[in-house]
């Protein structure tokens, strides 16, 4: 991810009230009973291919100019997504 994509990142998962959580020391697994691991795509494959989506559609070659838009297009997306 280049830095625009980072920063419209932060802006989508800031609109959509999604916090990053606090990874443990070392890259282990996480402490709580969980089938995906850090760096491993493929064992949570339903969601990676929701994010994969959503940036295609509302993060990848857009520039947002207020936090008002971002959560605009968060929420057309969603509520296209979630008809479809």
């Amino acid at each position: 991810m280049n830095k625009a994509e980072t920063h419209r990142h932060r802006l989508a998962c800031r609109a959509l009230r999604i916090f990053p959580l606090q990874q443990p020391a070392g890259n282990s697994p996480p402490s709580s009973p969980s089938d995906a691991f850090v760096a491993e795509p493929e064992t949570n494959g339903v969601i990676e291919r929701f994010f994969r989506t959503f940036k295609e559609q509302v993060v990848r070659g857009r520039v947002y100019q207020t936090i008002d838009e971002v959560r605009g297009a968060v929420r057309r997306f969603a509520a296209h997504y979630h008809t479809q």
